[in-house]
């Protein structure tokens, strides 16, 4: 497995690289002061990527495909990046992608995210992955999804309603939802974990849900 080590300065591109079996070792993307001069990874296709120590917030992905990424416990968070039709597949173990940081240092970065979703012809599909996926702040009507083990959950739909005695306790599912409701989002992707002994209990939540009519849709 080749190891790539590099850091990714303000408006630097990475651009048409296409390979596999990469491992990401200590990469960093730097921070700027404005949302919309960010480093830009295009046209990139990777399968079987590993990310060690690496931190990629904050960057722009547009006509990316990975799949299966494996990631540690830094390089799993992915804070305030914008996605224009980004393709996850395969094994994906524990990924964050979060629209901001938890200390707030990118949330200059907002506009220019919402921007990137509203012109993208999707931001991005997950219809794919195997593994635990939270997503935080994006907006789930612009990704594909399977509505086999995928539901996007809207908040109008839920404020004044019974929807944690649907869910019977805390789970993931809650913690997110709860989420989307204290921070205004508008919406909320719920993905199941299919890949381990959550899978059962993940999709039971999903179909409590669409039986309770807090779902608009969902197909088995």
């Amino acid at each position: 497995m080749q190891e790539l080590t590099l850091d990714v300065a303000a408006g630097s591109p990475i651009t048409d690289r296409h390979c596999a079996d990469i491992t990401l070792q200590d990469c960093n993307v730097e921070v700027v002061p404005t949302g919309y001069e960010r480093p830009l990874i295009q046209d990139v296709s990777v399968r079987n990527l590993v990310l060690s120590s690496t931190r990629l917030s904050g960057a722009l992905l547009r006509r990316v495909e990975v799949r299966n990424v494996k990631a540690d416990s830094v390089s799993r968070f992915l804070y305030a990046c914008a996605f224009e039709e980004v393709r996850l597949s395969g094994r994906i173990g524990t990924l964050v992608l979060d629209i901001t940081d938890p200390m707030g240092r990118l949330a200059h970065y907002l506009p220019a995210i919402r921007k990137a979703e509203a012109g993208a012809a999707y931001t991005l599909d997950v219809s794919e992955i195997r593994g635990s996926l939270d997503v935080r702040g994006y907006d789930a009507s612009r990704m594909i999804i399977d509505p086999s083990f995928q539901a996007v959950v809207w908040a109008e739909d839920l404020r004044d309603s019974d929807w944690r005695g649907v869910l019977g306790g805390p789970s993931r599912f809650s913690v997110l939802i709860e989420e989307m409701l204290r921070e205004n989002w508008p919406n909320v992707l719920l993905s199941a974990n299919i890949a381990t002994a959550r899978r059962s209990a993940d999709l039971e939540l999903l179909k409590n849900l669409r039986c309770s009519r807090f779902l608009r849709s969902f197909e088995v």
